[in-house]
């Protein structure tokens, strides 16, 4: 297919950004543009106007890359960035992650513009593409999720130089917030006598773990007994998410369930939450109990991350120090500890009003003797 004729095809062709408006010879889609004093014209090839515009796309991608000499082959297409992306991060990454973004992918982005050049790749292309995500009455949080993936892709792309503008934009969409629950004061036992009514001793100690030690469900999973310091009464997670290693107390309540679960531990397995084969459990092993002990009590939206907040929340609500909380909570920055803790030190506030007042009475009493 030439890319450049010496005559035009049809001087009564009507062009439109650079391609017919309808087809021409061989029903096929014609180009006509210029570009640095150049005319470029001929057939595209393409019967359908999508792929026509799809190829002149690539075409002029092309063009502007030998322009600026940046050798990058046009046959890099969305779908085999996105590979090269898995197969060299693949041993960062979960198999949960991987399984999610390859089933999001080929369901919402892939039938799109999978086989898109991404040089060619727009912002506009990428919201049409995630406007049907919205379109099958999918959520916009669904949305923003698929949004974060394809951005993912796009920076991949761009540090690998498959790019020759900067990253296309993809604006989340504004998602209204709704106030996650959190176990209080008054439901948090009820909720563990539920837990424990359903007679499953290992959900009854990775419950508490997430209550009692702001576990995150992946480290109440994976608790040791050789972590566990009984006369003192702290437990010392291995590997946190922020990779440090405090000392978590616990209550005396939790020794009892402790010891019940290590009667009947095998010899030498450090597990504590013990699984099939001497491993530990599957992800999201106690999600079902959690759901049945919040139904039970009427309470919606406890997550295994809700238990992690409740902890964090119940903290800050007792007039804990915010430090302490932080370090409790075991995150690096105490920004993320404020999302949690934000409006919950009513406490601290009447203790220290409480302080001056007590002061100012001792002064007035001081004065008139």
């Amino acid at each position: 297919m030439s890319k450049k004729s010496q005559k035009s095809p049809n001087t009564k062709l009507v062009y439109h950004a650079g391609l017919s408006t309808k087809p021409y010879q061989n029903d096929n889609y014609y180009y006509l543009f210029q570009m640095d004093k150049k005319r470029y014209e001929g057939s595209t090839g393409c019967k359908i106007k999508k792929e026509a515009e799809q190829w002149l796309r690539s075409y002029k991608t092309k063009l502007a890359l030998q322009k600026v000499d940046i050798k990058c082959d046009m046959g890099n297409t969305f779908n085999e960035v996105f590979e090269e992306y898995i197969k060299i991060n693949r041993n960062q990454f979960s198999d949960k992650y991987v399984k999610n973004i390859r089933a999001a992918f080929k369901l919402n982005v892939l039938p799109y513009i999978g086989e898109v050049p991404v040089a060619t790749i727009t912002s506009d292309l990428l919201k049409e593409t995630l406007n049907k995500y919205i379109d099958k009455g999918n959520s916009k949080s669904g949305y923003n999720v698929i949004a974060s993936y394809v951005r993912t892709i796009m920076n991949f792309a761009n540090k690998q130089d498959y790019l020759i503008k900067k990253v296309p934009e993809l604006p989340p969409l504004k998602v209204q917030k709704k106030k996650k629950n959190i176990l209080n004061e008054d439901n948090v036992i009820p909720f563990l006598q539920a837990i424990d009514k359903q007679n499953r001793p290992k959900i009854s100690v990775m419950v508490r773990g997430m209550l009692y030690f702001g576990l995150r469900e992946n480290e109440a999973r994976l608790m040791k007994w050789s972590n566990f310091d009984f006369k003192q009464g702290i437990y010392t997670p291995d590997k946190t998410k922020n990779y440090d290693c405090p000392d978590l107390p616990f209550p005396s309540e939790m020794l009892w369930h402790l010891n019940k679960l290590k009667q009947v531990n095998p010899e030498g397995n450090d597990w504590v939450i013990l699984g099939y084969g001497g491993k530990p459990v599957y992800e999201q092993y106690a999600r079902n109990a959690i759901a049945l002990a919040c139904a039970t009590i009427g309470v919606e939206g406890i997550t295994n991350h809700r238990l992690r907040a409740s902890f964090i929340t119940l903290l800050a609500r007792n007039g804990t120090d915010p430090f302490m909380v932080k370090d409790l909570a075991r995150h690096s920055d105490f920004k993320t500890t404020l999302i949690y803790i934000k409006g919950e030190f009513k406490p601290i506030k009447k203790a220290s009003d409480n302080l001056w007042d007590k002061m100012l009475d001792q002064n007035k009493k001081e004065n008139i003797s």
